[in-house]
């Protein structure tokens, strides 16, 4: 067994909504809440802390697992869980006007016109198939069983398109590594490839918003080489579309 402290009752309440919604697709079981303690009770990822040796398909692996954790409709859910739209409308929006500011408006000019409309325009966006999303795809977040599934753990639960899912994992997964990689497999599985990229790029400004605000050079360097590769795949991005 695995017990999670969660010192934010939201939090609790919230992840422990969304392992019971996942139960038996790609997340560990949810043995317990203890709401009084502030603890979630999960099985363990076998063979131990940590899961099993990663495999060498991990990329391709990951993809097929979440497209097993986006299989349902979240209509049980609904009113448990937030939205992506209310996460961008309270939190995201602000947090990037406020470190461009304190960074001293580092990043080009047309880059955060660019990345803020997306901020409005994505979450809302009309046609969207909405799904339960882990939201905080890092490669921490993500272990693997013996028989070498992969198992989603730690989520931050919130009900959105699934294209967000597969936009972080592309740029954050392993930030240092592989994001090409990621990307043209989310361009083949993502349901709305169309939105994939542009999510990608808001992702990418956003962190790279963040990095700058730490002074976190390495991580900036990085950022600002995947907003590249974004720009150049998609023009001048302010346009900018996935391409298959």
């Amino acid at each position: 067994m695995v017990l999670k402290a969660a010192f934010d009752p939201r939090r609790l309440a919230e992840e422990s909504a969304a392992f019971a919604f996942w139960r038996g697709q790609a997340v560990p079981g949810l043995v317990a809440v203890e709401e009084d303690l502030g603890v979630l009770v999960t099985e363990l990822v076998e063979p131990g802390p940590g899961g099993a040796q990663r495999p060498r398909r991990e990329a391709v692996l990951v993809a097929q697992a979440l497209d097993r954790l986006h299989e349902r409709e979240p209509n049980s859910v609904r009113g448990a869980l937030p939205t992506l739209v209310e996460y961008y409308a309270d939190e995201v929006v602000g947090r990037m006007t406020e470190r461009d500011d304190v960074t001293g408006r580092m990043v080009d000019r047309a880059l955060v016109a660019t990345a803020s409309r997306l901020a409005l325009s994505l979450p809302t966006a009309a046609g969207e198939r909405e799904r339960v999303l882990h939201a905080d795809l890092y490669r921490e977040n993500v272990l693997f069983d013996p028989e070498g599934r992969a198992v989603f753990i730690d989520p931050l639960p919130k009900i959105g398109p699934p294209v967000f899912d597969w936009a972080f994992w592309s740029v954050y997964y392993d930030f240092h590594h592989g994001f090409e990689e990621r990307l043209h497999i989310a361009v083949d599985r993502a349901e709305n490839a169309d939105t994939l990229v542009p999510w990608c790029l808001l992702l990418a400004v956003d962190g790279l918003l963040y990095f700058l605000s730490i002074e976190d050079g390495q991580r900036v360097t990085r950022a600002r080489k995947i907003i590249e590769v974004l720009r150049e795949s998609g023009g001048d991005g302010a346009t900018i579309t996935a391409r298959r």
